[in-house]
């Protein structure tokens, strides 16, 4: 080599040299013994001293660290087929440092014309707000999912204990309008129906709020469910309804998912009976149920699904429809748009198809948000 490229190449590594040393984040370049060559100042000001002070010193001997230095040797001695290596969440052996920062390592090996392993260059990339709030994030998830199963243990245990004393008071006053109806007299009569019919009322709620809370506390174990065979045994449930209104439900292809099947038919019922209950006076309900494609529309729970992932069903209706300002409220436990002397019902039927929502497929593979007819 001539002194000319000799001069070229002193040049080439000084200008490396500076470029690592002014990498934002710490980095250090070892050999294939862990001894220190180049340390960039930004690893220097971590550990309180200049990078002079750690050239040629071994990695391990200021650091002392079995599992850490095991995992280095294994970068090394497998470098021919495994290219790096990234450890989340590592903790910095820093000096008068008041509280731990945790990192990102990142080791590269490096080889030679020959392929052989002469150095590993790690780079280091903090990561303490990350991790901290993860933690805050696991305690404050531990905390939500406790105390989503106490109430759910809650509403449904309550819902056991209160539906005793209503069965009592609707037997009793069923007794006291057979036996006493002379005595009771029409006055009386009509307090002792208005007492029962509130306590019927009562067991109609409660009974609402058990399969509210069933949804998450008693699901089944998914399985293949075709949806044609669940609309069909969703018409049979609702034929009497049907007839009754003069209704009409068409239903196209549907697909197979891995899903609770019982909730599936909870689902459809739900949107279904909806469509035939708020129908427009004098004019039959029609309700559609079909698949569309997802195609630039993925799921609002999912939206990384793509459109091959993600099955969109449509439930639709001629009924009397609702304004956007109460799409929220629908959704909401016991809440009615309509008084009860128009409607009947209790006002839970969407509230356990969203709560059902996200337990009842399996995703990828699931339905889209229903019309909330």
């Amino acid at each position: 080599m001539n002194p000319t490229d000799i001069e070229k190449l002193k040049r080439h590594t000084a200008l490396l040299e500076r470029i690592f040393s002014h990498m934002p984040s710490p980095m250090v370049y070892m050999d294939r013994d862990f001894r220190l060559v180049l340390v960039n100042e930004a690893f220097a000001n971590r550990m309180g001293h200049k990078p002079d002070f750690f050239v040629g010193k071994g990695y391990f001997d200021l650091y002392p660290d079995e599992n850490r230095k095991a995992i280095f040797r294994r970068v090394v001695e497998t470098a021919e087929s495994y290219a790096a290596f990234e450890d989340e969440f590592g903790r910095l052996p820093q000096e008068n440092m008041e509280f731990e920062t945790y990192w990102d390592w990142r080791l590269q090996p490096v080889k030679n014309d020959q392929d052989r392993v002469i150095g590993i260059i790690l780079q280091l990339t903090e990561v303490t707000e990350q991790r901290l709030a993860r933690e805050k994030w696991e305690v404050y998830r531990a905390g939500l999912e406790r105390s989503n199963r106490e109430l759910q243990d809650f509403a449904y245990t309550a819902s056991h204990d209160l539906q005793e004393p209503l069965r009592k008071i609707q037997a009793f006053g069923g007794l006291l309008t057979r036996k006493f109806t002379n005595i009771l007299g029409a006055e009386g009569l009509d307090y002792l129906g208005r007492m029962v019919q509130a306590a019927t009322r009562m067991q109609h709620l409660i009974e609402a709020l058990l399969m509210y809370s069933r949804v998450t506390t008693h699901a089944r174990p998914f399985q293949q469910i075709d949806l044609n065979e669940t609309l069909k045994e969703v018409l049979s449930n609702l034929e009497s309804r049907i007839e009754e209104t003069q209704g009409q439900v068409d239903v196209g292809v549907l697909p197979t998912l891995d899903a609770d099947g019982y909730q599936m038919i909870q689902l459809f019922q739900n949107l279904v009976g909806n469509g035939l209950k708020f129908h427009r006076e004098g004019v039959p309900p029609v309700i559609r149920v079909m698949e569309v494609s997802a195609q630039g529309d993925p799921s609002p729970d999912s939206p990384t699904l793509s459109a091959k992932e993600a099955s969109r069903i449509v439930v639709s209706d001629n009924g009397i429809g609702f304004a956007d300002i109460y799409l929220d409220r629908i959704f909401a436990p016991f809440q009615r748009l309509h008084g009860r002397t128009e409607y009947e019902g209790v006002g839970m039927g969407l509230s356990i198809c969203r709560q059902g929502a996200l337990f009842m497929v399996d995703l990828p593979r699931s339905h889209s948000a229903p019309d909330p007819k």
